[in-house]
C-alpha cells in the first residue's frame, strides 16, 4: 500500500519522512520497560537506537526538502559533501542491526539480514540523493548560491509587504500594492532566468525592497492606530514612484542598462525619507 517517494510531488502533500519518526516508538517503550526492570544496559541500547532513528528521520526530511526546493527553481545550489539520504539509510540500517542483536537478542546473521532489508526498503521507498551537475556562474561574477540567496531574501521581503497589504483597508492602495508585488516577482524571474542580471539589480533589491517593506509595514501599523489623510497622501506619492521604478527596472534589466536606474533609486530613497514614511 505504500507509495514510493516521488521528488516531483510537493513535500507538504504527503508528509514524506514522517513515518520514520513513528518507527522508533517501540524502542522508547522498551527503554521505559527496561528502566523499570533495572536493566540499565538494555535501556541504553534502546534509547540510543531511538535517538539514531530519529536522527535518520530528520536527515531524510532534510534531503527531501532540498530536492523539493531545487525543483521549484531554475537554479540549484551546489550540493555539499553531505548526502543526507545516503547517511540516513546507513544510520537506519546499522541501528536496526545493532538493536536486533543487542536488544532483541537475535543472532548476528539474522541481525545483519534485518539491517540489509532495512537498507533495501529505505532505498526502494525514498531512494538516495540525486547527483547533478550544477552550472558554475562564477565566470560572470556571481554564483548560483548568491543568486538564490538574493531571490529568497527578496521573496521574504515581499511576503512582509503582502502581510502589511492585508492590513490596509483602502481597496485602491491594496490594488496598487498587489500590482507592485506581482511586477517585482517578474523582476525576480528575470534574474533567475539570467543570473548575471543580479549584478545590475543588487541596489534595486537592497534599496527598493527594503525601503518598500519598511514603508508598507510602517504605514499599515500607523494607519490602523491613527489614520491620517496627510500620511495616506504621502504613501500614495511613494507608491507612484515605486510603480515607475519597478516598470523601469524590468526594462533596464532586459536592456542590460543599470546606470540610469541606480540614480533613480537613490532619488526614491530620498523621497521615502522626505515623505516621512520611511
Amino acid at each position: 500500500m505504500a507509495r514510493r517517494y516521488n521528488p516531483k510531488t510537493p513535500l507538504h502533500s504527503h508528509f514524506y519522512g514522517i513515518l520514520l519518526f513513528l518507527l522508533p516508538l517501540p524502542l522508547l517503550l522498551a527503554a521505559i520497560i527496561a528502566l523499570a526492570q533495572g536493566n540499565v544496559m538494555l535501556m541504553t541500547v534502546n534509547m540510543l537506537g531511538f535517538g539514531l532513528i530519529i536522527l535518520a528521520a530528520f536527515l531524510t526530511r532534510k534531503g527531501i526538502l532540498l530536492d523539493q526546493q531545487a525543483r521549484h527553481r531554475k537554479l540549484q545550489r551546489r550540493r555539499g559533501k553531505l548526502r543526507y539520504r545516503l547517511l540516513s539509510a546507513m544510520i537506519l540500517a546499522l541501528t536496526t542491526a545493532a538493536v536486533s542483536w543487542l536488544s532483541a537478542r537475535n543472532g548476528l546473521f539474522a541481525s545483519t539480514a534485518y539491517g540489509l532489508v532495512t537498507l533495501l526498503a529505505y532505498y526502494l521507498y525514498y531512494g538516495l540523493d540525486e547527483t547533478q551537475n550544477i552550472p558554475d556562474y562564477s565566470v560572470i561574477g556571481v554564483t548560483a548560491e548568491e543568486v538564490i540567496d538574493a531571490i529568497e531574501d527578496a521573496e521574504k521581503k515581499l511576503e512582509d509587504i503582502q502581510a502589511a497589504r492585508d492590513n490596509i483597508p483602502d481597496p485602491q492602495l491594496r490594488r496598487r500594492l498587489k500590482n507592485i508585488i506581482h511586477q517585482t516577482h517578474k523582476i525576480l524571474d528575470i534574474i533567475e532566468n539570467d543570473p548575471k542580471d543580479l549584478r545590475r539589480a543588487r541596489k534595486f533589491l537592497k534599496v527598493y525592497l527594503e525601503g518598500m517593506r519598511r514603508v508598507t509595514t510602517g504605514y499599515a501599523a500607523i494607519h490602523q492606530d491613527n489614520p491620517m489623510p496627510e500620511l495616506k497622501q504621502n504613501f500614495t506619492n511613494v507608491l507612484s514612484s515605486i510603480e515607475k521604478i519597478v516598470t523601469e527596472q524590468q526594462t533596464k534589466l532586459l536592456e542590460n542598462d543599470a546606470l540610469e536606474l541606480d540614480v533613480q533609486i537613490e532619488v526614491l530613497e530620498l523621497q521615502l525619507k522626505k515623505e516621512g514614511v520611511l
